[in-house]
């Protein structure tokens, strides 16, 4: 679990500093299998990423299990 948690936070920090999260995303293959295996989590912490960092980790926990 650690190993993701990992993963996750480094999408995180990009989506923090770069407005084309989206886009940005698609450029590195880890933050692709992040996205693909959590598109609907991914997507929704793109909208909240400022007030719903900590549930969007532990929502990814949840779908890891």
């Amino acid at each position: 679990m650690k190993h993701h948690m990992v993963l996750i936070f480094m999408v995180q920090n990009k989506l923090k500093t770069n407005n084309s999260a989206p886009k940005c995303s698609l450029k590195f293959s880890l933050e692709c299998v992040i996205l693909r295996k959590f598109k609907r989590v991914y997507l929704f912490h793109l909208l909240f990423v400022h007030y719903f960092s900590y549930y969007y980790v532990i929502s990814l926990e949840t779908e890891l299990d």
